[in-house]
Formats: C-alpha cells, sequence, structure tokens
C-alpha cells in the first residue's frame, strides 16, 4: 500500500507491506471505495473518522484492532503487527537496513529496539558454538 506523506506519521511518502493475506482482504474493503477517484482524495483522510475527519491516534489504535479481528487476527494492537514482522525478518536473517527500509525507520536503531528477545531463537543460534 503507497500512503502519502500527509497520511503517516514523519509526513513522508511510504510504502506499507502488508504480509497477511487475510489482512489483505479487509483492506481491500477500503480501496473498493470510490476514495481514490475522487476529487477531494488529496485532502481527504484516508480512513475516516465517524465524522469524516481524520481518526485521532486513539480512534486509529481501535480501528486496526477492529481491522486485525476482521481478519481472524486474535488479540492483535495497533503496533504488534509492526513488531512481529520486524522480529521475524530479523528471525530469518534480513539485514536490518532493509527492516528499516521496510518499517519506514531513517534509523536502524529504531528497528533494531522492534526485535523482540526469543530465548528459543538465542538457543538456536548458541547451539553450534563451541569453545
Amino acid at each position: 500500500m503507497h500512503l502519502k506523506a500527509a497520511y503517516t506519521k514523519g509526513g513522508k511518502t511510504r510504502d506499507v507491506f502488508v504480509s497477511s493475506p487475510a489482512l489483505r482482504r479487509v483492506l481491500e474493503k477500503y480501496g473498493e471505495r470510490d476514495w481514490l477517484g475522487s476529487a477531494r482524495a488529496s485532502q481527504a483522510a484516508l480512513f475516516a473518522s465517524q465524522k469524516g475527519g481524520p481518526m485521532t491516534a486513539y480512534s486509529m489504535a481501535r480501528f486496526l484492532k477492529a481491522l486485525y479481528r476482521e481478519a481472524g487476527i486474535a488479540g492483535a494492537s495497533s503496533h504488534s503487527g509492526r513488531r512481529t514482522l520486524i522480529t521475524r525478518l530479523a528471525e530469518r536473517g534480513v539485514d536490518l537496513k532493509a527492516i528499516a527500509q521496510i518499517a519506514g525507520h531513517t534509523s536502524i536503531r529504531t528497528t533494531a529496539m522492534y526485535v523482540e528477545a526469543n530465548p528459543t531463537r538465542l538457543a538456536r543460534i548458541l547451539q553450534d558454538v563451541t569453545f
């Protein structure tokens, strides 16, 4: 999903990668609306509030939680999907610079803070190390 700078936290154009097929299907409902082709699209909120304007941070968090629930992803929050994706990419050995670009971070230090500690993964990494 390509986001205009006006829709992002840092005010930068960004591509958002949605890896969950179920979540993509739920989001497609919003793409099917005439929103993108409308004359007011450049000023309109990507996801409008009940009053038709931009959502507050709290409203957006509730909205994303509902999208996850509709996609059948239990217990997810506005940030857990992001944290999970970043952690899983790191566990697969994807370099931190690439992960930072996917996440839209300008610093790999920010990205590193998202990678969750996983004792099982650490044990697997160290299993072949001998002294």
